[in-house]
């Protein structure tokens, strides 16, 4: 048995079990038991019957979506000025790709042993203000980036992210991070380029629908998620640039997802972990973007 099938089996388990069961109909079970009853290696039949179904259903749906995406006549244009990871924001991928939507693939952050130490004390002190330039050129990170604002943009409130998003994996975490780009022009030498980390957030997949209940993804299929970034008073002054950057880790910031749905991430052992693909949609269908609460009145 492969490690796929493994988790595959493993999953249906999952689903089988976390799904109440409100009333039987006395027929139809007995008539199961009598056909089913019959033959020993019923289980693992019908098991099988419903994992490749399901499979052929996923596949189904990734292409469906492929051909959804080529059917596209016409780029969706942003909605307001204030709609990122759209048209408004030039694109910073190391290369553009054609439908289906751009996706970074990559290797988790090696799994370590417990516990883990940390032997740079300074960097825990500054990380909310370090400069995110050092992410720059990583293949797991995603950079949509304005162009030099003519004049000063005030957010007052709960930035939120609407992500439309799909994994290879059964789990995964989503960072979305706001960014105030300063321009090179700045006196003060240290600060020309710098990227300074206005607010940011982590979701993890498995509390969408519920933080007590939390839930297993379907690999392939595409996932809505609202992510609010926290209140914030922040002026990108004129000349700056505003960026947003996605990624699926913060380690060791926030602990490592193994991108495989296991009960307890924090139990998680070496085994658990998985490499996985990580597509982030900004079709008309599937549009992701970014809504700003600006402040059209900011105090002077």
């Amino acid at each position: 048995m492969t490690p796929q099938e493994s988790s595959m089996i493993e999953d249906l388990i999952r689903k089988v079990e976390g799904t109440p069961l409100s009333e039987k109909d006395p027929e139809a079970e007995q008539l199961l038991l009598q056909g089913l009853g019959r033959d020993p290696d019923a289980i693992y039949k019908l098991a099988q019957t419903v994992l490749i179904q399901n499979l052929a259903l996923n596949q189904a749906r990734a292409q469906i979506q492929q051909l959804q995406e080529a059917a596209q006549a016409q780029p969706q244009q942003p909605a307001r000025a204030t709609s990122f990871l759209g048209g408004l924001l030039g694109h910073r991928d190391p290369a553009p790709v054609a439908p289906p939507p751009p996706q970074a693939q990559y290797q988790p952050v090696p799994y370590q042993q417990r516990p883990i130490h940390f032997g740079n004390h300074d960097a825990w002190t500054r990380w909310l203000v370090d400069d995110q330039r050092f992410v720059d050129g990583r293949p797991d990170v995603l950079t949509y980036e304005s162009e030099p604002l003519t004049e000063d943009l005030t957010v007052t409130g709960d930035p939120v992210a609407h992500l439309y998003a799909a994994t290879t994996g059964s789990d995964a975490d989503w960072v979305v991070k706001l960014i105030d780009v300063y321009p090179e022009s700045m006196s003060d030498k240290s600060l020309r380029g710098f990227e300074l980390m206005v607010a940011a957030e982590v979701f993890r997949a498995r509390y969408r629908a519920s933080f007590e209940r939390p839930a297993p993804l379907v690999p392939g299929e595409v996932t809505a998620y609202a992510i609010g970034l926290r209140d914030r008073n922040h002026t990108f002054k004129a000349g700056h640039r505003i960026m947003v950057q996605v990624q699926s880790t913060l380690f060791p910031v926030i602990d490592l997802n193994p991108q495989r749905y296991v009960p307890s991430i924090y139990q998680a052992v070496e085994s658990d972990f998985r490499s996985a693909t990580q597509s982030l949609y900004r079709s008309p269908q599937f549009a992701s973007y970014l809504s700003l609460p600006v402040n059209t009145h900011p105090p002077r």
